[in-house]
């Protein structure tokens, strides 16, 4: 019984732990892209398909680091490897979504992060790199 408990729970957790993963880096560089952009530049917003690229090659290379502070998957889920590509980066975009739509509605202009697909662009490298080198 407790087997089966574990198998059920097993992707559940490896997907909750990459999400948090990838929301916390997310967070800290949408955090510190506003404090730049207010400190030093004017608020021009460079179109969201320009920039989807660089923002899954910075997630590839924040997951780069990430295996470096954390080198091995966090749950070894067998049956289900591979879900975190997918599920991982739409929460994340989900949320940062979120974020992006509260700052709109207080006057603030978002990153591009913190919209879906920039959201979903920067979680899908980071994850993917994470899915390709953290054995």
């Amino acid at each position: 019984m407790e087997d089966l408990l574990l198998a059920f729970l097993e992707p559940l957790l490896e997907l909750l732990a990459e999400f948090l993963l990838q929301l916390a880096f997310e967070l800290f560089l949408s955090f510190l892209w506003r404090k730049a952009r207010t400190a030093r530049w004017k608020s021009r917003r460079i179109s969201l398909w320009l920039i989807l690229p660089f923002l899954g090659v910075v997630g590839a290379f924040v997951g780069w680091i990430s295996i470096l502070i954390v080198p091995s998957p966090m749950f070894h889920s067998g049956r289900v490897h591979g879900l975190s590509l997918i599920v991982g980066p739409l929460l994340t975009g989900m949320v940062m979504a979120f974020i992006g739509s509260n700052l709109r509605r207080r006057k603030e202009m978002p990153a591009s992060l913190e919209s879906f697909s920039g959201g979903c662009s920067f979680a899908f490298g980071m994850a993917l790199i994470r899915f390709l080198n953290a054995h």
